[in-house]
C-alpha cells in the first residue's frame, strides 16, 4: 500500500533532490511530490519541468535567516 492509497494530498521525499532521483520518484508515484529547496535543489523551472507539485521554503528560509542572525550577533562583539 502507498500512502496515496490513504488519500494523503502529497507526498514530502525528505532530502530527495538529484534531477535523477527525482524524475525516478515521480515516475513510480501515483500523487502530488513535494519537495525542500535546498541551495543544490533544480531551479524552479526544472522541478516544475520534472512534476513536482509543491516546493517547501522553510528550512532554506531558516537556514538563511539564522545566519544573517548570526553575522549580526557577530557583528555586536566586535
Amino acid at each position: 500500500m502507498s500512502f496515496v492509497t490513504f488519500a494523503v494530498d502529497c507526498v514530502y521525499p525528505i532530502a530527495l533532490w538529484e534531477t535523477d532521483a527525482l524524475r525516478r520518484f515521480l515516475s513510480e508515484v501515483r500523487g502530488a511530490v513535494n519537495v525542500v529547496r535546498l541551495p543544490q535543489t533544480p531551479s524552479l523551472a526544472e522541478l516544475a519541468a520534472l512534476g513536482v507539485a509543491r516546493v517547501s521554503w522553510a528550512t532554506r528560509l531558516h537556514r538563511d535567516a539564522m545566519a544573517r542572525f548570526e553575522d549580526q550577533l557577530t557583528s555586536l562583539q566586535e
